[in-house]
């Protein structure tokens, strides 16, 4: 599939509560990693659903997206 060979995704999640299983977030990562996507996947085992704030306030979020161009140019 085309689409994944372009796709760059960082993402966070909590493991607090346990509302989305780590066997459904590891499959969807596995496919998209299946499809060529550069996936990085972080989980911070003492957060719930604002682990974003975490993601944002540290500079190596920032570092990573420094690493990758869009796919248009």
């Amino acid at each position: 599939m085309e689409a994944g060979r372009s796709l760059q995704l960082n993402t966070p999640g909590g493991r607090l509560p346990a509302v989305a299983t780590e066997s459904n977030v590891y499959a969807g990562i596995n496919r998209l990693e299946e499809l060529g996507g550069d996936v990085r996947f972080t989980v911070h085992g003492d957060m719930a659903h604002d682990v974003w704030v975490r993601a944002y306030v540290g500079e190596d979020l920032y570092r990573w997206l420094l690493q990758h161009k869009s796919a248009g140019g």
